[in-house]
């Protein structure tokens, strides 16, 4: 009986001790199970981070390539603006250029057209005067004609009056001389 006791004692010591090394062996096993989900944690957030911070970059990435691309679009925008209102400058003045250049062809036309009226006006002008003065000239010397004719004719006249006033005193001196040579013939006789 004793035997028998001691036995059981000795089972239930081994049982215990079993019990004691199992329980040992569940928690180390539990242990290394949370060390191992620990690590697993651990690595799952540290590619956790490394994933947000890859997107992180890229997506600070993509907005400076946007903002470079807003930039160069805001610069080209700039640069076309610039270029449209320097051309539009250069037309505006290559245009007043010709208008310049047309008024100035107008006025020199009109100052020709004025000058030629002027020119045409004077030369009228000239030629009136000039046939006024033909006419004057004409109208004196036929005036001085008329007054040398009749300066001729009274002459012609007095010479023929003369003429015919020395024939009557010629004869009439021959008539006294025959007078008195027929009275001294009357006379002798």
């Amino acid at each position: 009986r004793q035997k028998k006791e001691a036995e059981e004692k000795a089972r239930q010591k081994k049982a215990a001790e079993e019990k004691v090394r199992q329980e040992r062996e569940a928690e180390e096993a539990r242990r290394e199970a949370e060390e191992r989900l620990r690590q697993q944690n651990e690595k799952k957030a540290k590619q956790e981070a490394e994933e947000k911070a890859r997107q992180q970059k890229e997506a600070e990435e993509k907005t400076r390539q946007e903002k470079e691309a807003e930039e160069k679009a805001r610069q080209q925008n700039e640069k076309k603006a610039k270029q449209e209102a320097e051309e539009k400058a250069r037309q505006k003045k290559e245009a007043e250029e010709r208008a310049k250049q047309q008024r100035d062809a107008e006025e020199k036309a009109r100052q020709k057209r004025e000058r030629s009226r002027r020119e045409e006006a004077e030369e009228k002008a000239r030629q009136k005067k000039a046939a006024e003065e033909k006419v004057r000239q004409e109208r004196e010397a036929e005036e001085a004609r008329r007054e040398a004719e009749e300066r001729l004719r009274q002459q012609k006249e007095a010479e023929e009056k003369a003429r015919q006033e020395a024939e009557e005193k010629a004869r009439q001196e021959k008539e006294a001389e025959e007078k008195a040579r027929q009275k001294k013939a009357a006379e002798e006789k």
